[in-house]
C-alpha cells in the first residue's frame, strides 16, 4: 500500500483523487476482515480460514489496483523533480543539444526517466488529440512560465509573420525601367528595330550570427538562486531577446551603426548589418509618406558650425508629440495605397498612435467611442494591427547639419515580401570558466533579411523643426 501511494505521486489530479479513493476504500475493508480475524481467532476455525481467504481476494484487489495503476502511462503529473532547479538547466541543456523537436522530445524523454518520472507515453504525433497538452506537462514549470509570458510580448510571432525561406542567402534581380527605351514599340515597313533596354536592381541576402552571451558567478547560480528566478531570467534573456533584437533591426534598424553610446562606437562589431531595416530600403521597395501634421517645435543647441540641431531633450519632445499627435486616419489609408505586392499587410505602430486612430466621434455634439483593433484594421483594410514602443522612431543623425529631423510614426509592410536567410534554430552553449568562476551561456541564431518585393512597404514620417533663437 506504501508503494501503491508514492507511485500515485506521478498521477494526474483526477486520477490521483481515484486513486486515492480506492486504497482508502480496500484499506477500509481490510481493516475490518483483520479485526474480524483477531476476534474469531480462538473460536471458529472454519470461519478464520474463510475471513482469511476473503483477506487474501482483496489483497489481491490491491494488487490488480496497483498494477493497473502503474499501466495509467498517459496521464502523469509533474512530479517533484519538474518543480526544481535542476530541472530547468537540464531542460535547458536539452534544448541545446538537440537539432529538432523530434530529437528534443526523445532527449527529455530520456531526461525525465533518468530522474524518475518514468513509464511516458512520448513522443506522440502532434495531431493526436491531447499529446501537445500532455506533453507541455512535462515541462519544467518555471520554463513554462517564462515560455507563456515570452509569447506574450510585442515579439509574439513576428517571425512568422515574415517569409522564412530556409536559403543560406537568396538573390533577386527587379526590373525597375520606365522610360521611353524600356516600352514595347511598334514597327514601321522598312525602319530599323530599336533594341529595348531593361534596367535591373540587384538585392544579395546574406545572414550573420546575432548572439546572446552571458556570465554569471557560480556562487550565485548555485547557492543563491532560490527556487530558479535567475535561470527563468536567463530563459528569458537568451531567446526573447535575440527575437525582439531581430524585430526591432527588421522594422527601423540596428540603431548603433556609429550613433550609440561611447561604448558601442568603440565595437562596430556589436551592429547588426544583414538584417535591413523597411526603413532603410529605399526605392523601389519602400515608400515613404511624408504626413501634414507637424510635430509642433523642439528645443535647439547651437552646433559649431552655427546651424541648428535638435538636442537630446528635443529629440524627446519630438517622439513625445508623435504619440500624441499621429498622422490622420486618411494618410494612413492614402499611404497604404503606394503598396502594391500581393500578400497580407501588418501595420505597425505605437499603442498611443493606434487609440488616436480607434478614436471616433460621429458628431460635433457626440461621445467618443473607440474602435476594437480589430475594426480599425478593417476600415483600414489590413490583416492585423502590432503596437510596439519601437515607434515612434528618430530618423535624425545627430552628426548631420539638417536643420530639424523626421519621426517615422507608422509603418506597414507585406510581410511576405520580407525574406529571411539562414538557420532560425536558436543554438545554445554552455561553458564554466574556472579562471573567474563563473558560468558562461551563449544562444545564437545565423540570420538576415531584406524586403525582395518591390513597393511592399510604406513607413509614414512626421517633420519637427527646433526653435530659433531671439537673435535669429
Amino acid at each position: 500500500m506504501h508503494r501503491l501511494s508514492a507511485r500515485a505521486n506521478y498521477l494526474s489530479d483526477e486520477a490521483l483523487q481515484e486513486a486515492q479513493d480506492v486504497i482508502a476504500e480496500k484499506e477500509a475493508e481490510i481493516a475490518a476482515i483483520n479485526e474480524q480475524i483477531e476476534a474469531l481467532q480462538e473460536t471458529d476455525e472454519d470461519e478464520d480460514e474463510n475471513l482469511r481467504a476473503a483477506l487474501q481476494e482483496l489483497q489481491d484487489k490491491v494488487k490488480e489496483v496497483e498494477e493497473s495503476l502503474n499501466g495509467r502511462t498517459v496521464q502523469i503529473r509533474i512530479g517533484n523533480f519538474l518543480k526544481t532547479k535542476k530541472s530547468v538547466r537540464e531542460f535547458m541543456k536539452t534544448v541545446r543539444n538537440s537539432r529538432d523537436r523530434a530529437e528534443f522530445v526523445q532527449n527529455w524523454r530520456a531526461c525525465l526517466v533518468k530522474n524518475g518520472v518514468y513509464q511516458l507515453p512520448y513522443p506522440k504525433a502532434e495531431e493526436d488529440e491531447g499529446g501537445l497538452e500532455d506533453f507541455n506537462l512535462l515541462i519544467p514549470q518555471p520554463v513554462l512560465d517564462e515560455i507563456t509570458d515570452m509569447w506574450g510580448t510585442e515579439a509574439d510571432n513576428f517571425l512568422q509573420l515574415l517569409d522564412i525561406t530556409g536559403l543560406k542567402a537568396y538573390k533577386t534581380l527587379v526590373e525597375v525601367g520606365k522610360g521611353h527605351h524600356s516600352r514595347a514599340k511598334g514597327h514601321r515597313r522598312g525602319d530599323p528595330k530599336t533594341e529595348q533596354k531593361l534596367v535591373f536592381i540587384q538585392k544579395e541576402i546574406r545572414a550573420q550570427i546575432i548572439y546572446k552571451f552571458i556570465r554569471l558567478d557560480r556562487e550565485m547560480m548555485e547557492y543563491e538562486d532560490e527556487g530558479g528566478a535567475l535561470m527563468q531570467y536567463i530563459t528569458r534573456e537568451l531567446s526573447y531577446r535575440i527575437l525582439h533584437e531581430i524585430m526591432r533591426a527588421v522594422l527601423v534598424g540596428d540603431g548603433r551603426n556609429g550613433n550609440g553610446e561611447e561604448e558601442e562606437k568603440s565595437h562596430p562589431d556589436n551592429s547588426i548589418t544583414k538584417i535591413e531595416a523597411v526603413v532603410d530600403a529605399g526605392g523601389p521597395w519602400v515608400t515613404e509618406y511624408q504626413s501634414s501634421v507637424i510635430l509642433g517645435t523642439a528645443s535647439s543647441e547651437e552646433s559649431g558650425d552655427a546651424s541648428d540641431t535638435v538636442s537630446h531633450e528635443g529629440i524627446a519632445e519630438c517622439l513625445q508629440l508623435a504619440n500624441l499627435t499621429p498622422p490622420t486616419i486618411d494618410e494612413v489609408v492614402n499611404a497604404l495605397s503606394t503598396i502594391e505586392a500581393d500578400g497580407e499587410v501588418t501595420l505597425f505602430l505605437s499603442k498611443m498612435a493606434a487609440n488616436s486612430l480607434r478614436r471616433f466621434v460621429y458628431s460635433a455634439d457626440g461621445t467618443p467611442i473607440f474602435l476594437s483593433m480589430e475594426e480599425l484594421a478593417d476600415r483600414l483594410g489590413v490583416a492585423r494591427i502590432i503596437t510596439t514602443h519601437l515607434l515612434p522612431h528618430i530618423t535624425y543623425k545627430q552628426e548631420t547639419n539638417e536643420k530639424g529631423g523626421k519621426i517615422v510614426s507608422i509603418i506597414a509592410l507585406v510581410g511576405k515580401a520580407y525574406k529571411l536567410v539562414g538557420d532560425l534554430t536558436i543554438r545554445g552553449f554552455e561553458n564554466f570558466n574556472l579562471t573567474f568562476n563563473k558560468n558562461e551561456y551563449l544562444n545564437e541564431v545565423y540570420v538576415g533579411g531584406a524586403l525582395a518585393v518591390p513597393h511592399s512597404a510604406v513607413f509614414i514620417t512626421q517633420l519637427c523643426h527646433p526653435d530659433k533663437t531671439e537673435e535669429d
